[in-house]
């Protein structure tokens, strides 16, 4: 199934193929390359190619051709100084965010103590309800008021090399897929390395489409994005619920395990489905959601006050953490096994990842250059069971080309 040294893709109108079909969307090509972007019918973006330079562009920093090549650790966690449970000792943040309000905390501590000058977020757009825009967040109100979960599609990195002021520091916050490709930049550009000190993220399960969020809208209210004023994905409580207002100010709701399991999670980006890092392995520090257990060793989504898994994934990270304890309440999170319960999913995924590439490999499709003793290592994290089931799985999807 696998050779020692990945070959990768001789010519370039191959190579060009599996870097669209992988492409994670971020835009960082879009900013330092001058790649151009086509929107497919869901509303993904995929860059346009045209060129050698560009090709090599992307084959440099892409997480399609370097992510799991870059991940340090073969544990299911990945590499880290140290690991938390957590939230934001601001009791307005903790229950506006989407979970324990850590990275919220943590931007605002950032911004006071004047360790940088702005913080690199997604935000809502003016222009469509489930749209995104990278913003420049220079205090606490602005921060407060673009954090919470954007359950949609953002290309954070193709407008940042506008948003950087000469002279300026910044700490950036994204997908774990974005700060890897902004991370391999980094190794090339020396400025955007002294620019860009901090990187934060946070726990993602994948890319939905345009057309998750037009049926979760017409699941909350019965009526097209163009007649919704306001979308809300969660926060207002942990998990909270996904809600939307019309032009008539009519509200509708459905609680998380509906919102994301039944309609927004069944529609993510190709490459999120055989993605090697959903949590942030790339990052100084990374959050998730630190959800409390039923008897049964399962998430309990009921409503509670939320908590974070916090990832001290360098020095720095954790340097950072020490000196914001004003800021957010850590307790050392002893028991890190827990951890497969509480976020089954980014296990599971990254368990049986190399169950899903041999039933790519079995009907010939094209994949990222996996590191082969990592997937190998990360396997014995699966049981027999969700190693067959996903393996069996992938070849039903590429069957009824799905995939």
């Amino acid at each position: 199934i696998y050779k020692k040294k990945s070959k990768g893709i001789k010519d370039s109108q191959m190579n060009r193929k599996y870097l669209k079909k992988y492409c994670t969307g971020c835009g960082l090509c879009g900013a330092y390359a001058d790649v151009a972007y086509e929107m497919d019918e869901k509303g993904f973006l995929t860059p346009v190619l045209d060129s050698k330079e560009k090709i090599e562009f992307c084959e440099k920093v892409c997480p399609a051709a370097k992510e799991s090549m870059k991940l340090q650790d073969d544990r299911i966690w990945g590499k880290y100084e140290a690991v938390y449970l957590g939230y934001a000792k601001d009791s307005k943040v903790r229950f506006h965010a989407s979970s324990g309000g850590v990275l919220t905390a943590l931007s605002a501590f950032l911004l006071k103590e004047k360790m940088v000058d702005g913080i690199l977020q997604v935000g809502k757009t003016k222009e469509k309800v489930y749209g995104t825009e990278l913003y420049c967040s220079k205090t606490k109100e602005e921060v407060f008021e673009r954090s919470g979960s954007r359950y949609c599609i953002s290309s954070p990195l193709k407008n940042i090399k506008k948003m950087l002021e000469p002279g300026k520091k910044y700490a950036f916050i994204g997908k774990p897929c974005d700060v890897t490709a902004l991370k391999n930049y980094m190794q090339e550009n020396k400025q955007l390395r002294e620019q860009i000190i901090v990187t934060l993220s946070f726990f993602c399960a994948g890319l939905p489409s345009n057309l998750a969020n037009e049926k979760l809208i017409d699941a909350l209210i019965k009526k097209k994005s163009n007649q919704c004023k306001e979308l809300n994905y969660r926060g207002n409580g942990w998990p909270g619920a996904a809600s939307a207002t019309d032009m008539d100010g009519n509200t509708g709701q459905i609680d998380y395990e509906t919102s994301w399991g039944k309609i927004l999670g069944r529609d993510v980006k190709y490459c999120c489905r055989f993605c090697t890092d959903g949590i942030g392995e790339r990052a100084d520090i990374s959050c998730g959601d630190a959800w409390y257990l039923q008897e049964n060793k399962t998430p309990n989504f009921a409503e509670r006050e939320g908590r974070n898994v916090v990832f001290a994934r360098t020095n720095l990270g954790e340097q950072i953490l020490h000196c914001a304890s004003k800021e957010v309440v850590l307790t050392d999170f002893k028991n890190i096994k827990e951890l497969e319960y509480m976020q089954p999913y980014q296990k599971r995924r990254k368990a049986t990842l190399f169950w899903k590439v041999m039933a790519l490999r079995l009907f010939a499709r094209k994949i990222p250059p996996y590191d082969r003793k990592k997937l190998y290592r990360w396997q014995t994290y699966a049981s027999k069971n969700e190693k067959l089931k996903d393996f069996l799985g992938t070849i039903k999807r590429i069957l009824k080309r799905a995939i």
